[in-house]
């Protein structure tokens, strides 16, 4: 689930066949891109007023306004050890699925921490907070349930 309006109850994904994988994360790109543009869309109704014309920017502003432009854009995929176990479950089906949307990754041995695209942003909660935290943990500090 999220916090965009119109997608905060949860979404379930099942395979329902073996040769099924592909479809599947196929699906749960698609249901992530949805809600991507839906977010976009309120974030950009929301800074509206605040139009920049970007002729008037020097270079570093211009830096300063694509990294804006990218968090409006780009919706975070958060996961809890994502990096280690979900996304190399994934990979095999998601990386042909993103294929050339990706601008970046970060990689740490086996751990995929950030998979950014123009539209979603993967990023694993383990890599932001303290060490040994577990996600019962992490969950009632921050009163998620």
């Amino acid at each position: 689930c999220s916090n965009v309006p119109g997608y905060t109850e949860p979404m379930c994904f099942v395979l329902e066949s073996a040769s099924g994988q592909k479809q599947l994360v196929e699906e749960f790109v698609k249901y992530l891109t949805t809600i991507s543009r839906t977010a976009t869309a309120l974030l950009e109704d929301l800074y509206k007023d605040y139009d920049i014309d970007k002729k008037l920017f020097v270079y570093a502003d211009k830096q300063l306004i694509k990294r804006w432009e990218d968090h409006i854009h780009q919706l975070p995929v958060i996961s809890f050890n994502g990096a280690k176990y979900d996304i190399n479950v994934l990979r095999q089906y998601l990386f042909p699925i993103l294929k050339d949307d990706v601008n970046f990754v970060v990689k740490k041995n086996n751990s995929y921490m950030t998979i950014s695209t123009d539209t979603l942003k993967f990023l694993d909660m383990m890599f932001f907070i303290a060490p040994g935290n577990s996600l019962d943990k992490f969950t009632k500090a921050y009163g998620a349930k």
